[in-house]
């Protein structure tokens, strides 16, 4: 375990005044009832780290929109702090490898477990405060928070992705989103349909040819959010989901 502590909190970037609260944060309470006697786990801490972090993400959000009302910053937040996200963080800072997890719950595949996840890592928001305050915990948020204007768009995104989609295609001198039939049928309604975008291309589902360009540049923009920052897409391949 020394190893592994020295390891997380090089990732984190803080090192714990107290260890005591760094390892209670990586134990999960399947580990815990296998002890003897039983050992804390990181719920408690869990429940701090969601407070602190909705507070870390409402601070920075609040600084850097200056215009944006509180509906928008509003989901943008539950953008940031939801369990996809904070999942995320976790396996950004190597929580999934260094979570004390029990015999049943690592067998079963819970080091790759979202909900699991998301709960280490707020757990471990919550020990960084305890530790070192606010501005430390702050400090942890900044290493794993996407870059803010990027996540605005990722929320444009959800909104009406052909725009978004469209903003791209001018933005990197294609031409328009070219959208074609793949498949359809009217009883009962169903379409499917493929989208290009220079050489990359994306098909989306729906019960309506709308609906389905909609799913449809809904997944090519995945496939673009998954690209390295400003990775050209390649002009002899394509990439189809």
């Amino acid at each position: 375990m020394p190893e592994v502590l020295q390891a997380v909190q090089q990732k984190i970037g803080h090192v714990f005044h107290d260890q005591a609260l760094l390892l209670t944060a990586l134990t999960h309470s399947s580990y815990a009832s296998e002890q003897n006697p039983p050992v804390p786990w990181n719920e408690r801490l869990e429940f701090l780290g969601d407070a602190v972090l909705e507070v870390v993400v409402s601070r920075k959000l609040y600084l850097h929109f200056t215009e944006c009302q509180e509906g928008t910053l509003t989901r943008a937040r539950a953008m940031l702090v939801n369990e996809k996200a904070t999942s995320g963080y976790a396996v950004c800072l190597g929580l999934d490898d260094a979570l004390l997890l029990g015999k049943g719950e690592n067998l079963t595949g819970g080091r790759k477990r979202k909900a699991l996840l998301g709960d280490a890592f707020e757990a471990m928001l919550g020990a960084v405060f305890l530790d070192g305050g606010l501005e430390a915990a702050t400090a942890v948020v900044e290493k794993v928070l996407p870059t803010l204007d990027e996540g605005l768009m990722q929320m444009k995104a959800q909104d009406n992705p052909k725009g978004v989609l469209q903003e791209y295609a001018q933005a990197k001198n294609h031409a328009s989103p070219l959208y074609t039939e793949v498949e359809g049928t009217l009883r009962p309604p169903h379409f499917v349909m493929e989208v290009r975008v220079g050489e990359l291309t994306a098909r989306g589902e729906g019960d309506s040819k709308k609906a389905a360009e909609v799913a449809a540049a809904q997944a090519a923009l995945e496939l673009l959010q998954e690209r390295p920052s400003g990775e050209p897409i390649p002009e002899d391949s394509q990439e189809i989901i």
